[in-house]
């Protein structure tokens, strides 16, 4: 039986940054699971701001992570970042000699190296669990990329996986091309990033206060997209999309971009009839603050155009736990959740907006979308998928 986890991810706090964020998420759901099993956390965040402050739990609680959950973490010093590197390293190999039998979680290619290389000295060899959580193929991106050093991350990338008990990935097209490109054999979880029930909960729609906009009502559509922009993600289609959709049709892009592509999507925009009333851009907002913004929207927009192996739906989970219909680009990456999203023909501008029409014209679908999206997202919470992964680490055990 496993008896403490090593969350053995290094970042440094606070951050908007969308993957530290899904790791304190995913930190705060190992710590109340650990608070259940009786057992121990390790997780070692780095502070620049004061340890256990009034400053750090704003922090989490605008990420709608209670204080309670974090109170296990053992934060470091982070003022100098090579300082706290070389002490975050020490406390995961002091966890590696002195645990009996942990599960040792990691989910970036450093912190998985250094664990990889510790356990193959024989001091180290057979201890614990050992789980990688891979949301992409980071050799795979960086030779489409061009990038001369993409080989020596192939190499990096085949030892870690040969080093593992166990993968988690976050969308089932990432398992099959670790399989088909590394001929990884060993167990595969398959658990994309889940949603934070206290941020996305159901908006208020479909009732008296918040009808659905009837074709011949000319009241608005509020269409919304929320995450990273940028080219992968198909906000330019959506544009474009916009272009073509009647003036009823309102959207709201929430997050932020690298300038240069943002000034792309400017001068998208200006081309759109009446831009200035029907599309805005927010910019980056606090988790805390989304469902306030996303309360008037009527369908989420998930414009994808392509994956390359690395796509975790959790702005789906989000966008189903706030209880809104969703329409989405045809990848194969949607094929699982079929029945939970309306689909575009294509990716195309034209293919999102005949969606996205379709979708608005009827309201029957648009309800049973939200229905079936609310009854599915309920799997999907963190401290679900912390309760699965344990699990899935246990079962390793008894093998």
């Amino acid at each position: 039986m496993l008896d403490s986890i090593v969350y053995a991810k290094k970042l440094v706090l606070p951050t908007s940054k969308a993957n530290s964020i899904q790791t304190l998420q995913m930190a705060a759901a190992f710590s109340d699971l650990a608070d259940q099993e009786g057992i121990r956390l390790f997780f070692h965040p780095g502070l620049r701001i004061a340890r256990n402050g009034l400053e750090l739990k704003r922090y989490l609680a605008g990420l709608g992570i209670e204080t309670g959950s974090a109170a296990s973490w053992l934060p470091l010093g982070a003022r100098q970042r090579g300082l706290y590197g070389l002490r975050f390293r020490f406390k995961v190999l002091t966890r590696l000699a002195a645990a009996k039998n942990p599960l040792f979680y990691t989910r970036d290619l450093g912190e998985a190296a250094l664990i990889a290389t510790a356990r193959g000295l024989p001091f180290f060899r057979g201890r614990g669990i050992f789980l990688f959580e891979m949301h992409e193929i980071l050799s795979k991106q960086r030779q489409a990329a061009e990038k001369k050093h993409w080989p020596g991350t192939r190499r990096q990338e085949q030892s870690i996986l040969e080093a593992i008990d166990g993968l988690v990935v976050t969308n089932p097209v990432l398992a099959e091309e670790t399989r088909q490109l590394f001929n990884y054999r060993k167990p595969v979880l398959v658990e994309p990033n889940c949603h934070s029930e206290r941020v996305f909960r159901p908006v208020d729609l479909f009732s008296a206060e918040h009808p659905w906009p009837a074709a011949d009502s000319g009241l608005r559509i509020n269409l919304i997209y929320f995450g990273n922009i940028r080219e992968s993600k198909g906000v330019g289609e959506l544009l474009k999309a916009m272009r073509l959709l009647p003036e009823r049709f309102h959207l709201t892009v929430i997050g932020r971009g690298y300038p240069e592509y943002m000034a792309d999507l400017e001068e998208l925009r200006r081309k759109i009839p009446d831009e200035e009333n029907r599309v805005r851009f927010t910019g980056f907002v606090p988790q805390a603050d989304l469902h306030k913004i996303c309360s008037s929207a009527h369908i989420s927009i998930i414009p994808q155009q392509k994956t390359g192996g690395f796509f975790s739906p959790l702005k789906l989970n989000e966008s189903l736990a706030l209880g809104l219909p969703v329409s989405a680009t045809p990848l194969k990456i949607f094929e699982h959740v079929a029945g939970l999203t309306h689909t575009a023909p294509d990716c195309s501008a034209a293919g999102l907006a005949e969606a996205i029409a379709g979708l608005a014209a009827n309201p029957g679908l648009a309800e049973e979308l939200r229905r079936r999206g609310l009854s599915a997202v309920k799997q999907y919470t963190w401290g679900k998928r912390a309760r699965r992964i344990f699990e899935f680490a246990q079962n390793l055990t008894a093998e």
